[in-house]
């Protein structure tokens, strides 16, 4: 049987304004933010990060699996297809891993 890991999964729409000083346009604040708890295979957390729901781009979308280290999250990306990986670390930077591997 198939390992599977307690994963919280977070939903949120991303609200957005425009930088003064260049053509970027920056992310604000998160509304709407729902949260929830499951069990996960690797294999359904890999479905689960290359569904179409979840690819627009207003919405963020958070996976922190059991086991990863402190203040980690994954977030599906809608550019690159599966999960970025990032760390919240305490001094409030955040720390990009790149595409996380899952499965």
């Amino acid at each position: 049987m198939e390992k599977a890991y307690a994963v919280d999964i977070t939903v949120s729409y991303l609200e957005f304004e425009k930088d003064p000083d260049s053509s970027a346009t920056l992310v604000t604040g998160r509304n709407n933010k729902v949260t929830w708890n499951s069990i996960m295979t690797k294999r359904q957390l890999k479905a689960f990060s290359n569904s179409p729901a979840f690819g627009a781009d207003y919405i963020e979308v958070r996976v922190a699996i059991e086991g990863d280290p402190k203040g980690m999250h994954r977030t599906i990306s809608c550019y690159h297809g599966g999960f970025n990986e990032q760390i919240h670390n305490d001094d409030g930077t955040i720390t990009y891993l790149g595409n996380s591997k899952i499965g």
